[in-house]
């Protein structure tokens, strides 16, 4: 008689597994990131400051390198005074304008020199435009003086040095995104890959 609890049991044999020597291979090969990215700058400089080294995990956001901001801030305080200066002379043709209409109603001035007052005062409107987008170019290469990592990985090059002048998109280290890895494998010439 067999028991009903014993019959459920499958039987598994296992035999230990055996590699065909002709069919093992030997390769040499490199392990890498699926995605490397070169980091570079937006903008030209002197680096100051190096804050990490090759082989160094690194968060996305982190601070990698920092440039010199003397001339960013000096282009920051020449922006403001421009646009100080364009505000100025905004409000100075807007009051010419508006005399100038006073005049032409009394028939002290011509129409065309109203025209003219009025030609003045959109040059000046157009030049604090002008100006208000300089200066908030400068302020945007300011923020691009700190270079943070665009992903998280690992630095697997780094070439930038304080005191070096690099130019912008100069790269200055290389960047192995966390995720895939890849291996790139090197047969023998007599062998072709399966």
């Amino acid at each position: 008689e067999i028991d009903s609890t014993q019959a459920s049991i499958p039987w598994v044999k296992t035999i230990p597994a055996r590699v065909d020597d002709q069919s093992a291979l030997e390769l040499s090969g490199v392990v890498r990131a699926r995605f490397e990215t070169p980091v570079a700058f937006q903008l030209s400089g002197r680096i100051v400051a190096r804050h990490i080294d090759a082989g160094k995990q690194i968060r996305k956001g982190q601070i990698l390198f920092d440039l010199d901001t003397r001339d960013l801030l000096q282009a920051i305080q020449a922006g403001e005074a421009e646009r100080e200066a364009a505000r100025i002379a905004l409000a100075t043709a807007t009051a010419d304008v508006r005399r100038d209409q006073e005049l032409v109603t009394k028939d002290f001035i011509s129409q065309r020199a109203l025209d003219r007052t009025k030609l003045i005062e959109q040059e000046a409107r157009a030049r604090l435009n002008a100006a208000q987008a300089n200066l908030q170019q400068a302020r945007n290469a300011l923020g691009y003086a700190n270079l943070r990592a665009e992903a998280s990985g690992v630095l697997i090059e780094v070439n930038g040095e304080p005191g070096q002048v690099i130019t912008f998109g100069q790269a200055i280290a290389t960047l192995a995104h966390d995720g895939e890895r890849e291996v790139e494998v090197f047969f023998p010439e007599k062998i072709k890959p399966r």
